[in-house]
Order: structure tokens, then sequence, then C-alpha cells
């Protein structure tokens, strides 16, 4: 639970916000579609991983994914998040596919998530 704290308590933080390019949501942000990360592999030098959110998630979770929910006026007002906890027992180098980054190939994939944005930003 130490870690899941850490992040709520970063998460609710005042001093936490996002830029364009910054953290995870702020590369779905810059991108403007789907944006996903290996955190199981994920260097301390990627220029992702200086955020301590990022850091925070990294231990608790093996891929992640920002969904950037974008207005009728093309500008993008939130960022999804979505976290796979490792199954137990399974390494975190072991992946269920070992292809994962080939799903942002996938059209009906990427059109489902963008859809989901598309709704989020809506509702």
């Amino acid at each position: 639970r130490g870690n899941l704290d850490a992040l709520e308590k970063e998460a609710q933080s005042l001093l936490v916000f996002y830029e364009e390019g910054k953290g995870f949501p702020g590369a779905a942000w810059a991108r403007g579609e789907a944006d996903f990360h290996d955190l199981a592999t994920m260097t301390d030098d990627d220029d992702l991983a200086a955020d301590v959110r990022v850091q925070i998630a990294k231990r608790m979770f093996d891929i992640s994914v920002g969904i950037p929910c974008i207005g009728e006026d093309g500008e993008c007002y939130a960022v999804m998040m979505l976290y796979r906890v490792p199954p137990a027992g399974q390494k975190r180098s072991d992946r269920p596919n070992k292809n994962w980054k080939d799903l942002r190939k996938n059209l009906r994939l990427m059109s489902l998530f963008q859809q989901g944005g598309t709704m989020a930003y809506s509702a």
C-alpha cells in the first residue's frame, strides 16, 4: 500500500500539474493519440523517468497507456491513464505479448482509445 499512498499523495498535491510533453499524461498530450510505455524496462535515464510520479508508477505497474481527451476544437483537455498491474508471480520482464509496442499499430484498438477519449471529453 506504500506505493499507492505515495502516488495518491503526489496526485493530490496542489503543486501537481502536467505540461505538454512532461510525464506520462504530457507525453500522450504531445502525441495527440494513445501513448504506450513499458515501465518494466524503462531506464532511469529516460526523459520521463525524472518525474517522481513515473518513478512511483514504475514500482507498481509494468505497462501504461495514456489516452488524450480531445475536444471538438482539437485541444487536449485531459488524459486518461491506464496501467497494467503484473499478474502475481509473473516476472516484470515476462510479457504476455512480447510485441506490445505493436499494439500502437492495431487500428481497431487505437480507434477504440480515440473514441474513449472523445466520449470522456463529452461526458
